[in-house]
């Protein structure tokens, strides 16, 4: 069992750094509505289903992905969420995204009757490399370390959904096992990352096999945009960019000199003045396409319009949407209800509006998605055995320590420091009356000894806090490892670590339970709690 607290009553005012704000929450009607008007009619969904039905099956996806996908007709809308390929699944948000499109999708047909699927877009035309090589684990010891992994013929530069796992994938994979905590959910794990994780398999095929396992028993369908036929079906929408290929950028950049915050102009997106939204693959590179003259550049090759509008219809593979297109070619492909996003993406998908109404595409909503940090019970125990509230337990060694002084700082003492600064206090302010009617120029001076005073009796409390904390037997290391865990880094915990680090936490039970707090009206971030169970 495991129970979940909001961020902001779990910490109150004093929310430590690494644990994520809460984001606004969207009222459900909201979606309620759009659910019931969506219109399917326009969408190429007979072909969508076709390629959907054929590639996941061709990843092994279960029973009811297969059953989702054949429910496609034209009365189906759909819940949406994409992140990078990132090895072993990526950071937990990435599940997070998944567990809330799935969630989302079944209260939203709930409340509807209609049709409402999830599914997950894998960004395998992506090409930052960096970024989803490796993944934070938590070893069976409670440290930290990352698992990286990079195949011998990768060239810089690559789409991962080119990459070929070779079989370095093995020993990547032994450091995963070795540092696992044991048990069955741990097994059941690593049995899903040996199965999906194989020499010879693309790395976004690896992703969306090992994505669809985990969650194929919810109906989650894999959509991975270079399958074959899927740029077929957004083709228009690259012609369309093409055809007037830099007014996109312009509007993205004059929403850009908008933004009034400096944290909302750093994460802006900007645009080249001749850069187009869209790649152009030359020798297994990904490159941006460039205008200039009426010519388009990628890398070193030069095309005139004729010839690059011909690519689109002869290799569309070759192209690839930018950050600015891609959400553009995701909606112009799916009748979505909505995307599930974290707060980078919310802020980027309003600023690209201007270019939806550009290529007249129906925008889906931007939700927030679920957002969590969850507590080991090696940190409640510690929490318990130190008598240290567990709020606490996320600030660094040298807070904690203070806060514990203080806390546990003897009752005795405090009581007699408050006493005789309180005294002082009242005593001065008396005296300062009653010598004001003598000579009303000592009052100042009488102040400034009661000051003198104080700052004394505050001396002796600092230093006599400061021997109590030394005196305190915490066992420093047990604390690092929690904070390890907790706040790897100072930064949020769902950003650092993958699935394998929780998912004996959560226990049996514990993934479905996640699942259901991820419901519409929750998307503040929540503190998780594992329960006791009879054996603890």
């Amino acid at each position: 069992m495991i129970k979940a607290v909001p961020a902001k009553i779990f910490f109150g005012d004093q929310r430590p750094p690494g644990i994520p704000y809460d984001t606004d929450i969207l009222d459900l009607d909201i979606l309620i509505d759009r659910t019931n008007r969506l219109e399917p009619s326009g969408y190429p969904l007979q072909s969508l289903k076709d390629i959907l039905q054929r590639e996941n099956k061709c990843i092994g996806a279960g029973k009811a992905v297969i059953d989702s996908i054949r429910m496609i007709d034209n009365d189906t809308v759909f819940i949406i969420c994409g992140q990078q390929a990132g090895l072993f699944g990526g950071p937990l948000y990435t599940i997070y995204k998944a567990m809330h499109t799935v969630r989302l999708s079944s209260i939203l047909s709930g409340h509807t009757g209609r049709k409402v699927i999830p599914i997950f877009w894998v960004a395998s035309d992506d090409h930052d490399f960096q970024e989803v090589k490796s993944l934070g684990i938590r070893t069976n010891d409670g440290c930290k370390i990352r698992v990286e992994y990079t195949p011998e013929g990768y060239i810089n530069g690559s789409q991962i959904g080119e990459i070929i796992i070779d079989d370095g994938i093995f020993e990547a994979i032994d450091t995963l096992v070795k540092h696992s905590i044991p048990g069955d959910e741990s097994e059941r794990f690593i049995h899903i990352i040996r199965t999906a994780w194989q020499p010879g398999r693309s790395w976004s095929d690896a992703f969306a096999i090992q994505i669809s396992k985990i969650f194929s028993q919810y109906g989650l369908l894999m959509l991975n945009p270079r399958w074959k036929g899927v740029k077929e079906l957004f083709k228009n929408i690259m012609t369309a960019e093409l055809s007037n290929p830099l007014a996109s950028s312009m509007l993205v950049n004059k929403e850009a000199d908008k933004f009034k915050t400096s944290k909302e102009r750093k994460k802006a997106i900007r645009k080249p003045v001749n850069s187009t939204n869209l790649f152009f693959e030359i020798d297994g590179i990904r490159n941006p396409l460039l205008v200039n003259n009426n010519l388009f550049r990628a890398g070193e090759s030069t095309f005139s319009k004729e010839e690059i509008l011909g690519f689109i219809h002869s290799t569309p593979n070759r192209f690839s949407p930018g950050a600015v297109l891609r959400p553009i070619c995701q909606d112009a492909l799916l009748p979505a209800v909505a995307t599930i996003s974290g707060p980078g993406e919310r802020l980027y998908l309003e600023q690209i509006n201007p270019v939806y109404k550009l290529f007249n595409v129906d925008r889906s909503i931007s939700w927030p998605r679920a957002s969590f940090t969850i507590i080991d019970r090696r940190t409640i125990r510690i929490s318990e055995k130190e008598q240290i509230p567990l709020e606490k337990m996320f600030l660094d060694m040298n807070r904690i320590r203070l806060e514990h002084a203080r806390d546990t700082f003897p009752v005795s003492i405090k009581d007699k420091l408050d006493a005789i600064e309180s005294a002082i206090d009242r005593d001065f302010d008396n005296l300062a009356e009653h010598i004001d009617t003598l000579d009303s120029t000592l009052t100042k001076s009488i102040i400034k000894e009661k000051g003198k005073m104080l700052h004394t009796i505050r001396g002796i409390r600092d230093r006599a806090l400061r021997a109590h904390k030394s005196a305190l037997k915490i066992t420093e290391n047990r604390f690092t490892l929690s904070s390890y865990f907790l706040n790897p880094d100072g930064g949020p915990q769902e950003r650092w670590f993958g699935i394998d680090a929780v998912i004996s936490i959560l226990g049996g039970n514990g993934f479905d339970e996640l699942l259901k707090l991820t419901s519409p009206k929750e998307e503040h971030h929540r503190i998780v709690i594992p329960e006791k169970n009879n054996n603890e």
